[in-house]
């Protein structure tokens, strides 16, 4: 209920190994690339094609920066198998908690994503798929974080972690151990509930300042003067009461609607905040001023469910290609040798889609606009008519 106990709340147990503590010691290690405009991932360039090789001087310059976070990256390594992870976060500060070690933490998935790549492209699958484990730890030291932007450094650090293991599947030969090991990060690393412990978490410090908005330092809105006006008089008005109700309710019907199957979240989610839009008087724009853009948080959150559901269909898919030398026909085809069932598409419920390419093959979801576009991956070109896949072009 209060800030204090969601600190309190927020611990490991006493006497074990801490992996935040190893990954903030990695970071303090971290190095930028000497040549950004060469670097990918880190820097400011993008990777080939997954067909396409590094140039030479792309190559040379990723191994300069590599090389640079040696330290680095063993450091992170290690942390990978830390069970337990609690960052020197203050939940106590509420709605003006500070977590500066997110972007290091951000910089460590870049770090190990391009390591992976490198790794692909010399055909060294055993050092790319571990590269890919440490990637994972890093997103997990997070996942326990009870704060909405954690949760989506969390899951864009998983982000990277997919896209490494699509280039590795494409750019180097796996054998099924290899296959194996990438499905079971991917199994570990799912985890459904980090945006609704998010939102409980949230609440403490919402419902914190709607209480007593003198906590509040208007500077951070960027017009003190009528930020200060607004805040002392919705406390002297005697709003501070209904302002929290208001947000207690509509808290409570946000996390109702997590309850429900994936697909029918999103239009529940968007009522909920058309009906919050409604609703006139002072209290109703103070909670607005705080509430985060969950609709936003929900579509995110069920893209990066469809992105693992891929990745776990395509790796299947692999290992059901090694064992008897062609693709199969469906994805039933996989059951129940490589997957229990076929996975849903998080976003309409239906079984996830899969086409065979003129070399390869997509594993796709209909992702946000609910349109089936065949398995168009989204890239500079094309941001809007598209699906969110996993492709294998060999």
């Amino acid at each position: 209920v209060t800030c204090a106990e969601l600190d309190d709340w927020y611990s490991i147990p006493d006497g074990v190994d801490n992996a935040a503590d190893v990954i903030l010691n990695a970071i303090s290690y971290y190095r930028e690339p000497n040549r950004p405009d060469l670097v990918p991932v880190g820097g400011r360039t993008k990777l080939p094609g997954r067909g396409e090789a590094l140039s030479d001087e792309t190559a040379q310059a990723i191994a300069d920066y590599l090389a640079a976070n040696e330290q680095a990256l063993e450091l992170v390594g290690k942390a990978a198998g830390i069970e337990h992870s609690r960052y020197p976060i203050d939940l106590t500060a509420g709605f003006e908690t500070l977590m500066p070690y997110l972007r290091g933490v951000r910089d460590m998935a870049r770090l190990l994503k391009i390591d992976a790549v490198m790794h692909a492209e010399a055909n060294e699958a055993a050092q790319a798929v571990e590269s890919v484990a440490s990637l994972f730890g890093v997103a997990r030291s997070l996942r326990e974080e009870p704060v909405i932007v954690s949760q989506l450094v969390r899951i864009g650090c998983q982000g990277n972690g997919l896209s490494a293991i699509e280039r590795i599947v494409n750019r180097a030969e796996l054998d099924d151990m290899q296959l194996g090991e990438l499905s079971r990060f991917i199994a570990g690393a799912e985890n459904n509930s980090g945006f609704v412990r998010a939102a409980a978490g949230e609440r403490c410090g919402i419902l914190d300042i709607l209480r007593d908005p003198g906590k509040m330092d208007p500077r951070v809105f960027g017009s003190p003067r009528i930020m200060g006006v607004l805040l002392s008089g919705y406390k002297a008005a005697g709003l501070t009461h209904k302002g929290a109700m208001l947000y207690l309710d509509f808290a409570e019907e946000f996390l109702e609607a997590n309850k429900l199957v994936e697909h029918k979240r999103p239009a529940a989610v968007a009522a909920l905040e058309a009906k919050l839009e409604e609703i006139s008087g002072i209290q109703a724009m103070m909670v607005r001023m705080f509430v985060p853009a969950y609709g936003r948080v929900v579509a995110l959150d069920l893209r990066i469910s469809a992105l693992f559901r891929a990745a776990r269909a395509g790796l299947a898919i692999e290992r059901y290609r090694l064992a008897g030398g062609k693709l199969p026909e469906t994805l039933a085809d996989l059951v129940p040798t490589y997957l229990d069932a076929v996975p849903k598409d998080p976003f309409d419920g239906r079984e996830m889609r899969f086409r065979r390419l003129e070399k390869g093959y997509v594993v796709y979801s209909v992702g946000e606009d609910g349109n089936d576009d065949g398995g168009q991956e989204m890239n500079e070109q094309n941001k809007d008519n598209c699906d969110v896949t996993f492709i294998v072009e060999r």
